[in-house]
């Protein structure tokens, strides 16, 4: 998932992985950009739980912690083999 976030831009990656990055208001395009990522590929229980939340860094967070808590990563490689055969393998 993070090469996926590279590949769409290193400002949405860093959006993803610092948390005040997205405080200067010249990122603020990169966090939405990076939610719209993250959501499009979460399976309907993990969106639930990040739906209402508007930070890339929150979200992605709450993602790896409960993807370690399930061994599956929140969809998100289910999702991505699903939309991006080459990036899942």
């Amino acid at each position: 998932m993070s090469l996926y976030l590279k590949v769409l831009g290193i400002h949405i990656y860093f959006a993803i992985t610092r948390d005040s990055y997205c405080l200067n208001g010249k990122n603020i395009e990169a966090n939405v950009e990076a939610l719209h990522a993250l959501r499009s590929t979460l399976n309907d229980i993990y969106l639930s739980r990040v739906a209402n939340l508007d930070s890339a860094f929150v979200v992605w967070n709450i993602i790896i912690s409960l993807g370690e808590k399930d061994k599956y990563y929140g969809g998100v490689t289910r999702m991505l083999e699903v939309m991006l055969p080459t990036c899942a393998t």
